[in-house]
């Protein structure tokens, strides 16, 4: 990467565009307990205290116990101090990741990105989430699967999403991993992604993360 590149991000706004699309993300999780809490207390004041009523109640109380939790993940976003930004190129960082595993699986791999993509993210503790999502990937498949990860530009997000086929216990080991798979998500979004994984009926391991194409200051 050229230094100058490196010169010209601006950390204070690249901090700003990842807290207003992770904002985003999460404000649109707060609409639907909020509304929920709204009309159940509308029930309540058009009705008599009854035992229905109660019934509503401890719903409502559900329901703001939810926003409560979510309000409070509001006010825990990190700092500048607490996230060390830099630029990125997301096509490099897969590519660290992957040679991780190469030794030990088969993994096809096919990153469709065109020119260099850039993110404005703490490097380290990105690369640690992907790492954590792709052992998951890894873990719960059968051991001869032939596993896949595709990473392509979807609007102003790369997309990256990788399949594999279960391993007979992979919904027991799957509860034992979900506070790894918590700690990778939870670092992807306070960058303004998301991530999910999991085991399907079907027995298809799946794993998908986004990431925010942030271009450099020019």
């Amino acid at each position: 990467m050229e230094p100058r590149l490196q010169s010209r991000i601006d950390k204070s706004q690249a901090l700003q565009q990842i807290r207003e699309q992770w904002l985003s993300r999460a404000l649109h999780d707060l609409r639907g307990p909020l509304f929920a809490a709204r009309g159940y207390a509308r029930l309540v004041l058009n009705d008599t205290v009854t035992v229905t009523q109660r019934r509503y109640i401890d719903i409502l109380l559900d329901n703001l116990e939810r926003l409560s939790g979510l309000v409070n993940t509001l006010n825990e976003f990190p700092s500048d101090a607490a996230l060390d930004l830099e630029p990125v190129e997301l096509r490099d960082l897969l590519t660290n990741a992957l040679a991780n595993f190469n030794d030990a699986v088969t993994l096809h791999s096919e990153i469709v990105l065109g020119d260099a993509l850039w993110t404005v993210a703490d490097g380290a503790k990105v690369s640690t989430a992907v790492h954590k999502l792709l052992t998951f990937l890894v873990d719960f498949s059968h051991p001869s699967a032939r596993l896949s990860l595709n990473a392509a530009q979807e609007g102003d997000e790369v997309a990256v999403r990788c399949q594999g086929s279960a391993a007979r216990d992979g919904a027991s080991a799957q509860s034992r991993a979900e506070a790894g798979i918590a700690a990778a998500r939870r670092i992807i979004q306070l960058h303004g992604g998301s991530a999910s994984a999991g085991v399907a009926s079907s027995g298809e391991v799946h794993v998908t993360f986004r990431l925010p194409l942030i271009p450099p200051v020019r």
